[in-house]
């Protein structure tokens, strides 16, 4: 399950995509808060093409999102990666300042995943592999390595037309 708080810059909305994971047997999943009167049946997750359910609701800007989970049957459920999750229902928090609940769930989720890597970042080098040369493989090497400079004196002449 997760909920991803979203801001469209041009219009200055804001939003809250709920997403649940699993097969609910067909049943219909709602999601209900403050932003529907706690009215179940009205923000239904549809079915998305990855196997999970979805809904965009439209919140006030830079509210916290108090929400639970009803699906068909009277089943209600929270969502365990909510910032807060008491009797009450789910939170997530949106403010900068808010309580310390998000904080350690922020700190929790930061311990847990893994940095993005940098966009122009060089890759990271493989180890070389190590071979043990053999006896054969020690009179090529050494033999090529006697026949480099006179390849390069070779180059050099042929490039500068002499």
């Amino acid at each position: 399950m997760t909920v991803e708080l979203l801001r469209n810059v041009r219009t200055g909305r804001s939003y809250a995509r709920f997403i649940v994971e699993g097969h609910w047997d067909d049943r219909a999943v709602s999601v209900v808060g403050p932003f529907n009167d706690w009215t179940p049946g009205i923000d239904v997750l549809r079915p998305d093409r990855n196997g999970t359910r979805s809904v965009l609701v439209e919140i006030p800007e830079g509210t916290d999102v108090q929400f639970r989970y009803l699906a068909t049957g009277n089943d209600w459920f929270d969502d365990p990666d909510a910032d807060a999750v008491t009797e009450h229902g789910c939170t997530m928090y949106w403010s900068p300042g808010a309580p310390a609940a998000k904080k350690a769930a922020t700190a929790k989720k930061a311990a847990t995943a893994k940095a993005p890597a940098a966009k122009n970042a060089a890759p990271a080098k493989r180890p070389t592999p190590t071979k043990k040369l053999t006896e054969a493989d020690k009179k090529v090497t050494a033999a090529a390595a006697k026949k480099a400079p006179a390849a390069k004196r070779a180059t050099r002449k042929a490039a500068s037309g002499e």
